[in-house]
C-alpha cells in the first residue's frame, strides 16, 4: 500500500514537528521517510478496518492506526492484542455517547450538570478504594445513551487505578505509560472479552 504509507508518513511528518526543522523543508516524503513503516496487523473495530503498523521515534516505540481516521500513540508496553482489546472497549464506549467532565451540556435534561457528575463518579471512587484514601479521577464519562457512568479513578498514595462504573465491578488498569483514555477503553475491551460487560 505505497500511497497509505506516504499518507502516513506524511501525517507524521507534522505530527513529530519535521516541519518546523528548516532543513526539512525540502526533503521528500515517502514510504521510508521520515519513519520506517512496519505493517504488523489489519485489526476491525467502530471505525471499520484499521492496519497497524510499528515504527520508532528517538527511543520510542509507535503504532499508527490507519483506516479512515489516522492515530498515533506510543506503544506504552502494549501488544497488538491490548490495541485490538482497546479499539473494542473504545467502540463499546462511543455506542453509549460518552461525555467527559469537560463538556457542558446546558439545555439538556437528560446530562446531569458538571458538578453532578463529578460526585456520582467520587462516591463509585469511594466504593472502590478505602473510605480514607484521596482519591482522583483521571477519565470520568457519563455514558447518555444508558444515563449510567464509567470512570478511571486512581488512589493518590498508592497510585493503583482502577475502571468503575454503574454495574461494572472495579477493576485494575493496566499500563501506567498510556493515557487515562486509552487505559480506560482498554480495560472495557477486557471485561468485554471476559464477560463481564454486556454488549
Amino acid at each position: 500500500m505505497p500511497n497509505e504509507l506516504i499518507e502516513v508518513n506524511e501525517y507524521l511528518f507534522y505530527e513529530f514537528g519535521y516541519d518546523t526543522e528548516a532543513e526539512m523543508d525540502s526533503a521528500p516524503i515517502s514510504e521510508r521517510w521520515p519513519f520506517e513503516l512496519h505493517l504488523v496487523a489489519v485489526i476491525g473495530g467502530s471505525q471499520g478496518e484499521r492496519r497497524v503498523y510499528e515504527f520508532t521515534h528517538g527511543d520510542e516505540r509507535f503504532f499508527a492506526l490507519a483506516g479512515e481516521q489516522l492515530r498515533v500513540m506510543p506503544t506504552a508496553g502494549m501488544t497488538l492484542t491490548d490495541i485490538r482489546r482497546q479499539e473494542q472497549g473504545a467502540a463499546w464506549i462511543a455506542r453509549r455517547e460518552p461525555i467527559d467532565l469537560d463538556t457542558l451540556q446546558i439545555g439538556e435534561n437528560s446530562v446531569p450538570i458538571t458538578s453532578e457528575r463529578r460526585a456520582a463518579i467520587t462516591r463509585l471512587a469511594a466504593r472502590a478504594f478505602a473510605s480514607d484514601v484521596s482519591v482522583r479521577i483521571l477519565e470520568g464519562l457519563f455514558l447518555r445513551a444508558t444515563s449510567e457512568y464509567l470512570a478511571l479513578v486512581q488512589d493518590e498514595n498508592s497510585q493503583e487505578a482502577k475502571v468503575v462504573g454503574d454495574g461494572v465491578p472495579p477493576r485494575p488498569a493496566r499500563f501506567v505509560g498510556a493515557t487515562a483514555w486509552r487505559r480506560l477503553a482498554l480495560t472495557v475491551g477486557e471485561m468485554l472479552e471476559k464477560g463481564d460487560l454486556r454488549e
